[in-house]
């Protein structure tokens, strides 16, 4: 799930706004497992490129419809305000493509009316692990060729998970034993255990491979208590308590950060595991 601005809290006179995530991607196929790995050292924010013949305008701030959370590890920036010789669409294509030759794709767009002459829409853009690399634009029409614009951008540094977290071999773990609750309000939670030395291997490639969670806030979906508490057993009689929260796809190990399940893949392997009933 995209972990990303959140809407910022603007001035009153805005009486309608709407902002839409865009999916992801495309296709049906099973979330590819992403290694855990140290991050890069931090970068600045991220540059966005300016419209060819852009203008600087002063005394002016656009309604913006991304702000930024106050966490560790995050670094932003804002622009001056730009007078763009098109028109708003025409500049909103032009950003869309030239942000994705950056390697950015747009995941969400919205609006902000402050009255009928002044609507300002929104672009958010996203890149990298975790989308630590993020803009968002702002757009408002000044006339028949013209238009005002605004950006924001941020660039998060996310934890580090250590090597010590993870599971050397699949061999050192006896068995799994795992309480899981279905995605399904009022579901019973059900108890089983994984022995097979096959399931035990991917489970264990899965729990290797979980990132570090953004310091950015979750966009969690509807918690019906869905998730699943693992109990690690290893053949020298350590235990590991591993916690899924499916809603927010998050996990918890000992000793690491917070980690995403991405794609919901350590849930669903899971619910494949679990007994049908």
């Amino acid at each position: 799930m995209h972990k990303g601005f959140v809407v910022a809290a603007v001035s009153p006179l805005i009486i309608a706004s709407g902002l839409m995530a865009l999916p992801r991607g495309t296709g049906m196929g099973i979330t590819p497992v992403r290694p855990a790995v140290a991050p890069p050292a931090q970068a600045s924010a991220p540059a966005v490129p300016l419209y060819p013949g852009s203008q600087k305008t002063a005394g002016k701030t656009l309604v913006s419809l991304f702000g930024f959370p106050v966490a560790a590890g995050v670094k932003d920036a804002s622009s001056p305000v730009y007078r763009l010789p098109v028109p708003a669409a025409t500049a909103e294509n032009w950003y869309t493509r030239m942000m994705e030759k950056r390697g950015y794709r747009l995941v969400s767009r919205g609006y902000a009316t402050q009255d009928s002459s002044a609507v300002t829409q929104g672009l958010e853009f996203a890149k990298g692990a975790e989308d630590s690399q993020q803009a968002g634009l702002s757009f408002q029409e000044t006339g028949p060729g013209s238009c005002d614009m605004q950006y924001s951008a941020v660039s998060i540094t996310l934890p580090v998970r250590h090597a010590s977290t993870e599971i050397a071999s699949r061999r050192d773990v006896r068995q799994i034993a795992v309480v899981y609750r279905a995605w399904r309000y009022g579901s019973p939670s059900q108890h089983f255990s994984i022995t097979n030395h096959r399931e035990i291997a991917r489970v264990v490639r899965i729990l290797n491979a979980l990132p570090p969670s953004s310091p950015m806030p979750e966009h969690c979906a509807a918690d019906f208590g869905q998730g699943a508490t693992l109990t690690v057993e290893f053949a020298n009689h350590r235990q590991w308590v591993v916690r899924d929260n499916a809603a927010c796809d998050s996990v918890h190990i000992p000793g690491a950060p917070p980690l995403t399940d991405v794609g919901g893949l350590l849930y669903r392997t899971l619910g494949q595991d679990r007994p049908k009933v």
